[in-house]
């Protein structure tokens, strides 16, 4: 490449910098546009997609938008009356809300990266002169350096490549005689050594034996093409993520060397020599390590392998050597990152605070309706009775599918699933039993455990397995099920209980009035809600802005 050509590659990329920077500000404007206002209290286009993030849910479009901020909104005027009665103390949404908080700042520490990266390589030339283009490449690869050895003098005496590669080369370009199509250099497809070499060969030049991923590769350069805007951003793109991992490799190699650990290492062999766990405070509290000060707990590993009960530590796994070291080894990482996230002060970003406050007010308001709003909706039989009179010859009951009401819960040690499964056939409360116990998800509204009404076509959460065995249960009968995951070689304890069961085509008030008490339930809990959300809305003022 020629210094004229030098020059406007510059240029180029100068400018393809400049429009980056130029739409990262667009962006951040658009990040500060308020999307509305409750009370004075303002929701920006940044904290809303933060919340969006946070909770799982598409924003992709403009109604799936104007939904959820409606959602936001009532989140916000419910959230007021949860903390009127206290509920923001409660310790389950304090620990959320930090692990909420830790997330976030190191989110906030990668962007600090990203941005420190930004401002190093903005208007700067990073491709050596001989990796100014990309090469379309033949390559052979065997296994061992004397068979190569032997190529190389046959390649070297004249022998045809494309015929030797089809012949003798183990990779999955062998077919096609070798050729691995264009590469640019720069992106990882090789490693750096070996781009360093085969980049400078001359067209139809066949490079030395070299040490790959894959084994002992012989290269020859085929072909030369001018980059494209593509490969530019393309290959920028690589670049940032190679000084990202190097810059986070040395951040941690730092923090690392300048701090401070203690391992408590009897503590880790007597939790390792224990027979039986008891699900205790005692045992959650045992200190394992010592961060800068910082001690983190049983429980603090449990909770970061989002595993909240003791059922992770009856796992047979949880037994071998290393497993807890393992634990262990990437929190003390997490804990030195926030840390010092913490240290260089991201913690007081303003925009941290009103995303944990605008996550606090969805926790709180899902807490308001269940727990309060929810408790004080009931049905008398009076009312089921006329509600059956009502719709008992509607579509969906006059032709009756085959209900069960399900209950469901999870472990994955057998001995506390058979333990659990006699309790419960002692007549243990299965709702207590399932709030103790399960690792599997709560239906929002409903006790834990408790899955509702399900039809056996419709689509719910758990297995196809889990289904069949409830809809074979009798009514009040309880079952344990063994779920073997082969892909992530594990095991799951499943137990169901029939609560109740509707046959097909069943259309007496006696044979659907638990499936009917349920219905109606739902429809006066849905009808409370939206009543008292009218009545916060009418109250407060709330301005909502275009999207």
């Amino acid at each position: 490449m020629g210094k004229k050509s030098a020059v406007l590659l510059t240029i180029l990329l100068i400018m393809i910098q400049a429009l980056i920077f130029t739409n990262l500000n667009k962006l951040r404007a658009n990040d500060d546009e308020i999307l509305a206002e409750i009370n004075g209290e303002k929701i920006t286009m940044s904290e809303f997609k933060g919340l969006a993030k946070e909770m799982w849910k598409n924003i992709s479009r403009k109604e799936d938008k104007k939904v959820f901020l409606n959602e936001a909104i009532e989140a916000r005027i419910v959230a007021s009356k949860a903390r009127e009665i206290g509920l923001h103390n409660d310790p389950d949404i304090k620990e959320e809300l930090e692990t909420i908080r830790a997330r976030q700042l190191m989110f906030y520490l990668r962007n600090r990266i990203k941005e420190q990266i930004a401002e190093q390589i903005a208007g700067k030339d990073f491709i050596p002169e001989y990796g100014r283009q990309k090469v379309r490449f033949g390559e052979i690869v065997v296994q061992s350096r004397p068979e190569a050895e032997e190529i190389l003098r046959d390649l070297l005496k004249g022998a045809n490549f494309e015929k030797l590669a089809q012949e003798r080369s183990i990779n999955i370009y062998s077919k096609n005689g070798g050729d691995i199509g264009f590469v640019i250099m720069g992106k990882g497809t090789f490693l750096e050594q070996v781009e360093n070499i085969i980049f400078k060969l001359a067209n139809g030049q066949i490079s030395e034996i070299l040490k790959t991923r894959e084994g002992y590769a012989i290269f020859k350069a085929m072909e030369r093409k001018d980059f494209t805007q593509k490969d530019r951003g393309e290959l920028i793109a690589a670049l940032k993520k190679k000084l990202m991992r190097e810059k986070k490799r040395m951040q941690r190699e730092r923090l690392r060397s300048q701090a401070k650990i203690t391992i408590f290492s009897d503590n880790i062999k007597k939790i390792q020599q224990m027979e039986k766990f008891a699900p205790d405070d005692d045992l959650l509290q045992m200190e394992l390590v010592n961060v800068n000060g910082t001690i983190l707990r049983l429980e603090d590993l449990l909770r970061a392998s989002n595993n909240k009960t003791l059922n992770g530590l009856k796992s047979r796994d949880f037994y071998n050597p290393g497993v807890l070291e393992n634990m262990i080894k990437p929190n003390i990482e997490y804990t030195l990152m926030v840390n010092e996230a913490v240290r260089i002060g991201l913690d007081n970003d303003p925009k941290l605070k009103k995303h944990l406050k605008i996550c606090e007010d969805s926790m709180l308001a899902i807490k308001y309706v269940e727990e309060v709003l929810f408790k004080e909706v009931t049905c008398l039989d009076e009312e089921i009775k006329k509600f059956y009179e009502e719709y008992k010859d509607g579509p969906e009951y006059k032709n009756m599918p085959e209900y069960v009401h399900a209950r469901h819960l999870v472990v994955d040690d057998e001995d506390l699933a058979q333990e659990i499964l006699k309790q419960l056939k002692d007549g243990a409360d299965f709702t207590e039993m399932a709030r103790k116990y399960t690792m599997g998800r709560k239906k929002p509204g409903f006790p834990a455990g408790d899955f509702g009404y399900i039809k056996r076509s419709g689509r719910v959460e758990m297995t196809e397995i889990e289904k069949a065995a409830l809809f074979s249960l009798s009514i009040g009968e309880v079952k344990m099920i063994e779920m073997v995951f082969p892909r992530g070689n594990y095991v799951l304890y499943s137990i169901v209980k029939a609560e109740d069961k509707i046959n097909r085509g069943s259309n007496g008030y006696n044979e659907i009035k638990g499936l009917m008490k349920f219905k109606l339930l739902e429809k006066k809990r849905e009808e409370k809600k939206a009543d008292f959300i009218a009545q916060l809305r009418s109250e407060a003022d709330i301005k909502i802005h275009l999207l």
